[in-house]
């Protein structure tokens, strides 16, 4: 019992065995140093009475198996399942997959963001021969690798809970700081050349568009839309569900199960969509040929991309439309609260964030009604 060398393995074993608790430790260091500052911690555990046998054999692979299967299928929305899915396969099991679960310390988890930092971000596309992924010089940005430690801090966390590790090594990493991003979005000037250009190339992938853009609902909100969701007395629209990577789920937070507002115009435009539509099984507001649930990917590779460049517009993306919808409402100095609401944003910062890029216009704005209120 104690510190011992090994020629063999190069390597300093430390052993403590007690035969009343049942307790048979065997760890090796590459230097004594850390072996002895092992040994005094467990020595210092198995007499405070908090020592706890780990399982020694467990792989982390293993662990993220059991936690997917125990706590993100019972609790998690389908995208937040898929989105763990893929952090698992391409970047947390590759690295940690094989390791024993107990062996991981701080510092593996410092050089795994390390690695994270530099990895550069796929791109997907359909080909005629399938899917395609492709390398891009992006690299991850720091919300994505978060999300990565966030994950891995929660594997651990089950891990304690369930007495198979003592520690849980993710508990004092750093996260990465916030990305500092610019909100990007359309003017109604630029919006309004967009529509010329999509309204001449699919009338109906146009009416997609553009209520997306003047109701601020999500790209998945709006395309798991249903009839019965559409209530043409009252012009609203009920939000209560979403489609996204082909899967249909539940809103992305609690307040996105809202009822957004619709002006008369849209609806009259959506009424005429009703009568000249194909009849969807599904019973979609917005369907493809075949009557079922549009794919994202074609409708912004296809469709929106292609519209972007035919207009002369700045690339976005999809969801950078409910940005030029906020900051719309915004220049026409909607309430704050009123904006919240109709976007299903469920903190009021997020939709503030986006609120102040208006504000530009508005200051100057200001200006001239101060000028015309006093007299000097």
């Amino acid at each position: 019992m104690g510190i011992s060398f090994r020629p063999d393995t190069n390597k300093w074993v430390v052993r403590i065995r007690n035969k009343k608790l049942n307790i048979d430790y065997t760890k090796c260091f590459t230097s004594k140093t850390l072996a002895k500052r092992d040994e005094l911690r467990v020595k210092a555990e198995i007499e405070a009475g908090t020592y706890m046998k780990q399982n020694e054999n467990m792989t982390f692979a293993q662990a993220a198996e059991l936690y997917m299967q125990n706590v993100v299928e019972r609790k998690c929305r389908e995208s937040t399942k898929n989105g763990y899915i893929g952090y698992l396969k391409n970047h947390i099991l590759p690295y940690f997959g094989e390791m024993r679960l107990c062996n991981i310390t701080k510092f593996d988890m410092e050089e795994f963001i390390n690695q994270l930092n530099n990895t550069r971000c796929k791109h997907i596309k359909s080909t005629n021969s399938g899917i395609v992924e492709e390398f891009t010089d992006k690299k991850l940005s720091n919300e994505t690798i978060n999300h990565i430690i966030f994950l891995c801090g929660a594997i651990f966390e089950y891990m304690v809970d369930s007495e198979v590790i003592a520690k849980n090594p993710v508990k004092k990493v750093s996260k990465m700081p916030k990305d500092v991003k610019e909100s990007v979005f359309l003017t109604a000037e630029e919006c309004n050349k967009l529509f010329e250009v999509a309204k001449v190339k699919n009338e109906k992938l146009y009416l997609v568009l553009l209520t997306s853009i003047v109701t601020g609902m999500r790209q998945g909100e709006v395309l798991a839309l249903t009839w019965d969701d559409v209530d043409f007395n009252s012009n609203t629209i009920s939000v209560n569900k979403t489609y996204s990577k082909g899967v249909l789920g539940k809103p992305k937070t609690n307040s996105s199960i809202r009822t957004v507002k619709i002006s008369p115009k849209l609806a009259h435009l959506l009424k005429e969509h009703k009568l000249k539509a194909k009849p969807s099984n599904l019973n979609l507001v917005f369907s493809n040929e075949a009557g079922n649930y549009i794919d994202s990917r074609n409708l912004v590779n296809r469709f929106f991309k292609p519209c972007l460049k035919e207009a002369g517009l700045k690339d976005i993306t999809w969801h950078e439309l409910r940005h030029s919808c906020i900051t719309a409402l915004a220049e026409e100095k909607v309430n704050l609260k009123s904006i919240q609401k109709q976007v299903g944003h469920s903190s009021e910062n997020t939709t503030l964030r986006i609120y102040t890029h208006a504000t530009e216009k508005m200051d100057s704005e200001l200006v001239d009604a101060l000028d015309k209120l006093f007299e000097y």
